[in-house]
């Protein structure tokens, strides 16, 4: 038994026990090396304080040139401002000339958010920064690019919308692609954004 410790807190001098949500709240600090995980189907709730987030998650099956959902945003009807990035990578699934995982490519892009209330949303999204792609010989490529959605709900109301992957083949007849990704938060006003894994 550990003297003086509350599950779930940090203090000083104190061991770290996580609470029955296997959550710790309450350090300042976090120094680690090795391996570094970060949770695959988490969500970013409104109003939890947490002014740099980041989520990860993995999407298999997805269909040739289409828009995937990856995450929803939600905004709700109040000053709210953030930044973003969205780093992804795909791989071309299977029925291309060589097989699954012939072509992969990876991309990173920024996204801004400003919102007052009464007033709807307005986001930006830059153009792929940097990135790479490789193929095997005698394969297709591999386009990947990532959009939002419109906003879904009226200028009085919290608003969402999709962060989405589109992974395009350039030739051949692969489908169900494969993407990994992470989405990194960082709130410059307020704390009641919301960030869901997408369905």
């Amino acid at each position: 038994m550990l003297d003086a410790v509350t599950a779930g807190t940090g203090a000083a001098s104190k061991a770290l026990v996580l609470n029955s949500s296997s959550g710790i709240s309450g350090g300042v600090n976090a120094f680690h090396s090795g391996r570094y995980s970060i949770a695959n189907s988490g969500t970013k709730a409104g109003g939890d304080g947490a002014l740099v987030y980041a989520l990860s998650r993995e999407r298999t099956g997805i269909t040739n040139n289409s828009a995937a959902s990856l995450w929803t945003v939600s905004v709700p009807n109040a000053a709210h401002n953030a930044a973003y990035k969205v780093t992804v990578t795909t791989y071309l699934g299977a029925g291309g000339a060589v097989g699954a995982g012939e072509a992969a490519s990876v991309q990173t892009y920024y996204g801004v958010l400003a919102r007052t209330a009464g007033v709807d949303t307005v986001k930006g999204l830059s153009s792929a920064v940097g990135g790479a792609t490789a193929a095997v010989a005698g394969a297709a490529t591999n386009t990947t690019t990532i959009t939002q959605s419109a906003n879904s709900g009226t200028s009085a109301q919290t608003q969402t919308y999709d962060i989405q992957v589109t992974i395009a083949r350039g030739s051949g007849s692969s489908d169900n692609h494969y993407c990994k990704a992470v989405f990194e938060l960082l709130e410059t006003r307020s704390s009641g954004i919301a960030i869901s894994v997408s369905a």
